[in-house]
């Protein structure tokens, strides 16, 4: 966010689970970002534009609220804003096969013998269409928006090896349980990315994008040796101790 911030940009980082996990509220001081929200059922003292909407039983705050909340806030920046917004968003519904709402978001897969996936595949069914949702009014605010969606590692869970094979999910890569999906659209169009990329391609992906620049492979991307990522990664993950 940095260089972003040092080009004139406004850099906004929103994450729907508590600031203290991972230390990550220092970490996102540390990038730089100008503005850092966290729910305000974890952050009460904090200026915030949204909460959890959590009911008892449900841990995981689902990423339809936290879009829903996010939208308004992009609305009401460009409304009154005029620097361009980089807009951080991280959900964590779906993480785990966790406990939902049932009463808003009923079951609508069975899979006998699999409790766990069971609520995986629900919990997906619900999240990719609040996340169709979101991206499509992002793209109605602003047509020349440029969106990159990423997922995190599978959701674990118990034999979660040996439940993925069984399902014949898993595809034939090394270190497959770890593999990240995302998805890029420029101007609204959907850019083919690469298959192999990393977390850490995606900010070099950005940037060249932003330049103007139709760099999407991995070779182009990832021109650095393990060395500078390592001292790189060191670097930042130090800093986020502070």
């Amino acid at each position: 966010s940095f260089w972003l911030k040092n080009s004139g940009w406004h850099t906004v980082a929103s994450h729907a689970y508590k600031p203290t996990f991972f230390n990550r509220a220092n970490a996102y001081k540390t990038l730089q970002f100008d503005q850092i929200f966290f729910a305000k059922d974890y952050a009460p003292a904090s200026d915030t534009y949204f909460e959890t909407k959590l009911k008892d039983n449900v841990r995981f705050m689902f990423d339809g609220d936290l879009f829903e909340q996010n939208l308004d806030f992009v609305k009401q920046y460009q409304a009154t804003q005029s620097k361009p917004l980089f807009n951080y968003v991280l959900g964590v519904y779906g993480h785990w096969p966790n406990e939902r709402d049932m009463d808003k978001y009923p079951d609508v897969f069975k899979l006998e013998g699999f409790e766990s996936m069971q609520r995986v595949i629900n919990e997906y069914y619900y999240r990719i269409y609040a996340l169709e949702s979101y991206l499509k009014e992002l793209q109605e605010i602003d047509p020349n928006a440029l969106i990159l969606v990423i997922s995190d590692h599978l959701p674990p869970m118990k034999n979660m090896s040996t439940v993925y094979e069984q399902l014949d999910y898993l595809p034939s890569f090394d270190n497959d349980l770890f593999l990240n999906v995302y998805y890029l659209f420029d101007k609204g169009e959907a850019i083919k990315v690469s298959d192999i990329l990393n977390h850490y391609d995606m900010a070099t992906l950005l940037k060249h994008r932003l330049l103007n620049d139709d760099c999407v492979s991995a070779q182009c991307i990832n021109n650095r040796t393990d060395a500078e990522l390592n001292k790189q990664y060191l670097n930042v993950m130090s800093r986020a101790l502070q």
